[in-house]
């Protein structure tokens, strides 16, 4: 038996709060990561301040400098429980790292 995908929109995501299993908030949904095409699917959530940051470009003067990095906090998808009205809620256990996470470039 296959497990049944629903659609899920982009805005249902963005700027969502993400928390922890426990209920830990980790940050605010900034950007999403997609698989290639034809049927996109969702990989990645990038979240935190940091993510905004990835996402309007505004880390590269810093990271041309070696000043910070250029990676965002970021979460697998498959690490995703549930989304609910107000928060995306991680599995217990989850993020297994709580910092950078190496990813394709989006």
């Amino acid at each position: 038996m296959h497990k049944q995908e629903a659609a899920v929109f982009m805005g249902d995501i963005l700027s969502k709060k993400l928390v922890t299993a426990e209920g830990k908030t980790l940050g605010h949904v900034a950007d999403i990561q997609l698989s290639d095409g034809p049927e996109y699917r969702i990989t990645a959530l990038f979240f935190g301040g940091r993510g905004w940051f990835y996402r309007l470009h505004l880390l590269n003067p810093f990271v041309s400098r070696k000043l910070l990095s250029n990676k965002p906090y970021v979460v697998s998808w498959e690490d995703i429980e549930r989304i609910e009205q107000h928060a995306i809620v991680l599995k217990p256990g989850c993020p297994r790292q709580s910092s950078q996470t190496e990813l394709a470039d989006p």
